[in-house]
C-alpha cells in the first residue's frame, strides 16, 4: 500500500535508508538535498516544517512542502516537493512540483504514483494548474509527467541553463481530487 505523508519522526529509518541510497549511487543533487537529514534528523524535520510555513527562507526561496511516499508504512519510495508560488527562476526550472525516487526502487511505477498523489495536494493549496519542468533527456520523468496528464508547453534550449528542457502543465481538477482521495484511502 502506498500513502503520501508529510515528513514525520515515525519514518526516520525509512528516510535514512532512502537518503543513504542516493549516497551509494553518488547522486550529488539528491545528496545535497538530504544530507542534513542524515546529519541531524530532528533538525531536518524542523527545517522542513519551517520551509512549508515559509519561515526563515533563504533569499530567493519560496515556501515548499515535502511529501514522502511510503510503502507499507515502512519504506520511503519517493519524495515530492510542492511550491504553491513560483519565482521567475522556478518558472524556467523547477515548477510547482519536483520529485525523486531513490535509485534502488526506480522503474517500478513509484514516480507515477508519487506525482498522482501529489496533485491533489496542489489543489488543496489553491492551484488549478501546475507547472513541471524536466530535462529533455530524462525519459523516465517525461513518462511520469505525461502519464499524469502533462501537456507539453515548451521543449527547447534554455541559454541560462545551458541545456534543453521541457515544460509541462497539468490541470488539477476538483473531480480528480475526490477520486484521488478515495484511491488514497484504499491504497
Amino acid at each position: 500500500m502506498l500513502t503520501l505523508h508529510s515528513p514525520d519522526e515515525r519514518f526516520r529509518e525509512a528516510f535514512l535508508t532512502a537518503a543513504r541510497d542516493y549516497v551509494r549511487a553518488g547522486e550529488a543533487k539528491s545528496i545535497d538535498r538530504y544530507q542534513a537529514g542524515l546529519d541531524n534528523f530532528p533538525a531536518y524535520l524542523r527545517f522542513l516544517r519551517e520551509m512549508a510555513e515559509g519561515v526563515g527562507l533563504r533569499p530567493g526561496w519560496v515556501a515548499m512542502s515535502y511529501f514522502w511516499l511510503i510503502e507499507d508504512d515502512v519504506r520511503l519510495v519517493g519524495v515530492s516537493r510542492l511550491r504553491p508560488k513560483l519565482t521567475p527562476a522556478l518558472e524556467i526550472e523547477g515548477g510547482h512540483i519536483g520529485y525523486d525516487v531513490p535509485p534502488s526502487v526506480r522503474r517500478k511505477g513509484y514516480g507515477t504514483q508519487l506525482l498522482r498523489l501529489t496533485l491533489p495536494r496542489a489543489r488543496e493549496v489553491g492551484l488549478s494548474k501546475v507547472l513541471l519542468t524536466v530535462d529533455s533527456d530524462n525519459v523516465a520523468s517525461i513518462r511520469i509527467i505525461e502519464s499524469n496528464g502533462g501537456r507539453l508547453e515548451f521543449d527547447g534550449y534554455v541559454g541560462s541553463l545551458g541545456r534543453v528542457i521541457r515544460r509541462y502543465t497539468i490541470e488539477v481538477e476538483p473531480q480528480n481530487l475526490a477520486c484521488d482521495r478515495r484511491a488514497d484511502a484504499r491504497g
